[in-house]
């Protein structure tokens, strides 16, 4: 994160995801617990997990650590990685808002740039999952969402979502 510009760099955005991943691995039994998507199997925190430690791959692959490569590497991997419903649903939100930023093409993500990846991301996984029900994924975002928007109308700086956590 560049705190003089509030924007997120690549090298920002890379350490975010392992961080994600890192939080996610430590949950997962609890999200299993929750599991009610499609059917109460237990496998959703699983599912998840494999959907980023793929995309963990794909990142540590990278040489040249621009944001393109690293939006690259996390939409490849979640899409290579993704196991059952949650991580099919989960391959589409990144693809989502992966794409969003390459066609952006930009070296920073700015605030209003990674809402807008967030709710195209947000679209992609809504698309996917038509029939499930309003569990799992999307509770994370439909209650980041109204915080962020909130938040950052008072001006809360990106910085602080990542490294204040």
């Amino acid at each position: 994160m560049d705190k003089q510009t509030d924007k997120l760099t690549s090298l920002a955005l890379k350490g975010a995801f392992k961080k994600g991943i890192e939080v996610l691995l430590q949950h997962k039994d609890e999200v299993n617990a929750l599991n009610v998507f499609p059917v109460p199997d237990g496998d959703t925190g699983s599912n998840m997990s494999a959907c980023m430690l793929e995309a963990l791959k794909e990142i540590d692959k990278i040489t040249f650590e621009s944001m393109k490569n690293v939006v690259q590497a996390i939409r490849t991997g979640t899409l290579m990685g993704a196991r059952g419903n949650s991580g099919v649903i989960l391959s589409q939100i990144f693809s989502g808002f992966c794409a969003t930023i390459t066609n952006a093409n930009v070296s920073e993500i700015s605030i209003p740039l990674f809402a807008e990846a967030l709710k195209k991301g947000k679209r992609g996984g809504e698309e996917r999952r038509h029939k499930a029900r309003e569990r799992d994924n999307f509770d994370v975002d439909r209650r980041l969402g109204p915080i962020l928007r909130e938040d950052f109308g008072n001006g809360l700086r990106l910085s602080c979502l990542f490294f204040n956590a």
